[in-house]
């Protein structure tokens, strides 16, 4: 929290720090951070059609990932390999 702290006095981080009522069932210790960093930045087309493309991306990539793990699961050699291993405890099961 001291580095949050610190972060906010510098002007690195845009945000508000205060202390919750407790009847929220917080600690009087506990803090809340509030970030209020302008999101205008990030809304630039240029960083929309970045992230857009990222999550694209890993959406593919995940698919590719979910297919070739049925293929695996459902290769007879994957099976049996995997049934007759030495470190294989059916009691573990």
């Amino acid at each position: 929290m001291n580095e949050i702290v610190k972060q906010v006095s510098n002007g690195q981080l845009f945000a508000t720090i205060s202390t919750p009522a407790t009847s929220d069932g917080l600690r009087a210790q506990d803090k809340i951070v509030r970030f209020e960093d302008d999101p205008e930045p990030y809304l630039s087309h240029e960083t929309v059609e970045r992230v857009t493309k990222a999550i694209q991306k890993a959406k593919g990539l995940d698919h590719a990932w979910s297919e070739e793990g049925e293929r695996m699961e459902e290769g007879k050699e994957f099976v049996t390999k995997a049934s007759y291993s030495p470190s294989f405890d059916p009691s573990r099961e």
